[in-house]
């Protein structure tokens, strides 16, 4: 009498990630021999077989199914008994790919000491993403990459001061309800720049003529009053702000004494980038989220004074890094000298 041909019904887990091996993986199903072998098997693809294979019972199978660089689809789960004799669960198995785990935080520059806590540079929020995970996450687990650690799910953490500009690496380690741990890192994530370092603006009502750059989302150069020109922009009342949950914001009144066109009057609007360069230094770069027209005044029938009440956002980690040369527009990021258009150095500076 010839024995039954076995059945396969289920695996348990029925999905995994290819990035490892998985112990006690329990096949069920019907008429399991001694001696059964089990595969993965996906056309095209080379068989992966099963070890530590033990028949528990003729219902259930235990083994260890080895992931680890394995083609991510849908495998068929196959059990060969000892008499040749085959069980297919077609498409019963999922390979896939390690979870994607990214994360950002909001703002991502603060300054030492914050004004809330001396004790402290500012604060920051911390928000995962994650994609492509099998199982729930049950745990986050962060590096702040200043010694301290956190297990919130979107983390508030205040840095230490500092006595120089400092950059942080950040870690991020999820596991999900089976163990399964992904891991992000991002080095020079988080930038601490001291107070010292936010370029000085007079505010006792004598001010300094500061070049002024404005570009468009198209790439395409508006208004160019570049530092050796000379220009008759103007910067009043500039404060800076960083919250938790906010990017870095500067707001400011921009006033032009006359000799800009109307046309370049006209770009000065919201959704355009501007750059502030005063002396040799980028005061700041950002994108014009509010504006409107303070004032305008006749100096004659064709030259006018105007003044705009301006908020944007401030890229405040790159002021301590941007140096503008005036006499050739060199850019020098980080020790790294840049002689270029005022058009590619704004692109530069924006991106």
């Amino acid at each position: 009498m010839t024995a039954p041909a076995p059945t396969v019904t289920a695996i348990l887990p029925k999905a995994g990630y290819n990035d490892g091996s998985y112990s006690l993986v329990a096949i069920t199903g019907t008429a399991f021999v001694t001696g059964a072998a089990v595969t993965l098997e996906l056309t095209g693809e080379a068989d992966i077989v099963a070890t530590a294979e033990s028949v528990v019972s003729s219902t259930e199978i235990t083994c260890t199914i080895d992931l680890t660089g394995a083609e991510p689809g849908l495998w068929d789960v196959v059990v060969t008994n000892a008499d040749a004799q085959v069980g297919t669960l077609t498409e019963g198995f999922t390979v896939t790919a390690v979870p994607t785990v990214l994360f950002t935080a909001i703002p991502r520059t603060v300054f030492s000491p914050s004004i809330e806590d001396p004790t402290h540079a500012g604060s920051v929020r911390f928000f995962p993403s994650v994609s492509g995970n099998i199982n729930p996450i049950v745990a986050y687990d962060w590096d702040f990459g200043d010694g301290y650690s956190g297990t919130d799910i979107t983390p508030i953490h205040a840095y230490p001061t500092v006595s120089a500009y400092t950059s942080y690496y950040v870690t991020l380690t999820i596991a999900e309800s089976d163990a399964h741990s992904s891991i992000a890192t991002v080095s020079d994530f988080i930038a601490v720049d001291i107070v010292g370092n936010v370029p000085a603006v007079a505010t006792d009502g004598t001010y300094e003529a500061i070049s002024v750059l404005l570009w468009d989302g198209t790439n395409q150069m508006l208004v160019n009053r570049n530092p050796w020109a000379g220009s008759s922009y103007y910067l009043l009342n500039p404060v800076i702000k960083t919250s938790i949950d906010k990017i870095g914001t500067m707001t400011f009144t921009l006033l032009d004494a006359g000799s800009s066109t109307a046309g370049e009057k006209a770009t000065v609007a919201e959704g355009i980038n501007i750059i502030a360069i005063m002396g040799q230094t980028c005061i700041f770069s950002g994108l014009i989220r509010r504006v409107t027209q303070n004032s305008q005044t006749a100096f004659t029938s064709t030259t006018k004074m105007q003044m705009w009440d301006i908020e944007c956002d401030s890229d405040l980690a790159k002021l301590k890094k941007l140096k503008v040369a005036a006499a050739a527009l060199a850019l020098t990021p980080e020790g790294e000298t840049i002689i270029d258009s005022p058009g590619n150095v704004a692109q530069r500076i924006l991106t």
